[in-house]
């Protein structure tokens, strides 16, 4: 993660007074010159803008999942007062918060990683393979993200096949959520007025809610 690759040679100019660690806009190097030598940068900037939001919520997750990686096993055993006393010590419990919210923040910023790749990159590529690709990264990170999330919040679960087991129960949970909301919004609508849920998967911010209609 700390060592992500370069650009071509031809996004830079010959001086070296531009880097793809810079952006165009940032503090006082925002000025006439740097704009006319950052012209050839302009073009991959949205990418290497996609590029840095998902490797750097990667990057703060393998950071927090360490300590997690550590103590969360010997949670397993309810008579290791130690190794609880050691999580508490160690925070390791906002670790798992943490590091759960970064791993989903990766997930949400996967999709427009792979569109930025495919306007830029997708010609070097054969279009089947990408897709496959593409499809391949989002079916592994959310498996991996669900294993993580009962990993993390419940050390002392056991599975049989804990990657559709978790899955399974996640997506119950969240199924039970939006019930409940429907039936709260149901409660509070007057007779003369009738509120129900639009859709879910709509984006807002590039974030994924929930449309009410009245």
């Amino acid at each position: 993660m700390t060592d992500a690759p370069s650009l071509p040679c031809c996004a830079f100019d010959e001086w070296g007074f531009v880097t793809d660690h810079i952006e165009r806009s940032s503090g006082a190097e925002a000025n006439e010159l740097f704009a006319q030598q950052n012209l050839a940068l302009e073009k991959y900037d949205t990418y290497s803008k996609a590029f840095r939001e998902y490797t750097l919520t990667l990057f703060n997750f393998f950071n927090q999942s360490e300590s997690v990686l550590i103590v969360n096993p010997h949670l397993r055993d309810r008579t290791n007062t130690r190794a609880r006393e050691i999580a508490e010590q160690a925070n390791t419990r906002n670790d798992a918060r943490l590091s759960v919210l970064n791993l989903a923040d990766a997930l949400k910023a996967l999709p427009n990683l792979q569109q930025e790749y495919r306007k830029l990159l997708s010609h070097f590529v054969s279009r089947d393979q990408l897709g496959a690709l593409e499809n391949q990264e989002e079916r592994v990170l959310k498996e991996v993200w669900y294993l993580w999330y009962f990993f993390a919040f419940h050390p002392n679960g056991q599975f049989q096949n804990a990657s559709q087991e978790c899955a399974r129960r996640f997506n119950n949970k969240v199924r039970e959520i939006r019930n409940s909301i429907r039936r709260e919004i149901q409660a509070i609508s007057p007779t003369a007025m009738q509120v129900s849920i639009l859709a879910e998967n709509l984006l807002w911010e590039k974030d994924r809610v929930l449309w009410q209609a009245n």
